[in-house]
């Protein structure tokens, strides 16, 4: 037994002869990280059993594939889903990785009942494999999830994911899918077009650098690190060299509500020659991270009455 599971081979065999063992009983390998372990889904689970069956009759059986560990849960009004590793189990495995975050709408934001979807998805930083991703949302996440994992299964790039054919209609999606946004920004990282700081490099980026909040000043007034200085995006190109004065030779630390703008104040500064690098996924990604000490980080402009 391994972690109170029975070890089988590939094709479920047990050491035993004429013995078999799937699903929740036996140990499965994960098919990122490697690490042994029970996996306790239905789908793994059927699959598995179709296969034994087959090796207990064939002379060349079909190896049990190793699960994703794909599952899916509903919390109130909420949908949460995940495919492949996650952060624990990525640095758990020593494997090295890039993590991105996009924050979109499950289809096109003017068709009535857009809700916002928030994506975060793992891969190697050198060669762009997929290794994991996780969502949370009202509407669409189990779409893409299992696209996610079926790109994983087929052995496609985070960049890859930008050339999905994926259906579009108002009701349903967006020319340009959360997706196929992974893929976009993926390849934006891995072609060194942006560079991300991630939550977790918070204190850095308070302590070495110079943060640009580049949100609208109503934004901003409603949560901010107290370190900011708010430049919106449009106003940038002609403030320039006020950033970089101020900067004085830090490293510039940007970010917005969701990522998108700050990425484009990323162009514009590192056009100028200026050190840059954006927060992934933006203020939502770093609330997301500072959970409930957000209200004793982030800093709010009084209500003028």
């Amino acid at each position: 037994c391994l972690r109170g599971a029975i070890v089988v081979d590939q094709h479920g065999r047990t050491n035993l002869p004429h013995v078999w063992a799937v699903g929740d009983a036996a140990v499965s390998v994960h098919a990122v990280t490697a690490d042994q372990r029970p996996v306790a889904l239905a789908g793994p689970a059927a699959r598995a059993g179709r296969l034994v069956a087959d090796a207990i009759g064939s002379p060349e059986p079909r190896p049990i594939p190793r699960p994703l560990g794909t599952s899916i849960v509903r919390a109130g009004t909420l949908t949460a889903a995940m495919t492949g590793a996650n952060r624990a189990a990525l640095t758990a495995a020593g494997q090295d990785f890039t993590t991105v975050h996009v924050h979109p709408t499950q289809h096109v934001g003017w068709f009535p009942g857009a809700q916002q979807l928030h994506l975060v998805v793992h891969f190697d930083p050198a060669t762009g494999e997929l290794l994991g991703a996780q969502g949370v949302g009202p509407e669409g996440v189990d779409k893409r999830i299992d696209v996610l994992a079926t790109a994983i299964r087929a052995g496609l790039s985070a960049p890859d994911l930008m050339d999905l054919d994926l259906s579009y209609s108002p009701p349903y999606g967006a020319a340009r899918d959360a997706v196929t946004m992974v893929g976009l920004v993926a390849d934006n990282v891995l072609t060194g077009q942006m560079r991300l700081w991630q939550p977790e490099q918070l204190s850095w980026a308070r302590a070495e650098a110079f943060v640009l909040d580049v949100r609208t000043a109503e934004e901003f007034a409603q949560g901010h690190l107290p370190e900011a200085i708010n430049i919106p995006h449009i106003e940038l190109r002609q403030r320039l060299e006020e950033v970089r004065h101020q900067a004085a030779g830090r490293p510039v630390a940007v970010l917005c509500q969701s990522g998108v703008r700050s990425y484009i104040a990323h162009r514009v500064l590192a056009a100028a020659g200026i050190d840059s690098v954006t927060l992934s996924g933006g203020m939502l990604t770093l609330r997301a991270h500072l959970g409930q000490q957000s209200t004793d980080v982030l800093v709010k402009e009084p209500t003028e009455r």
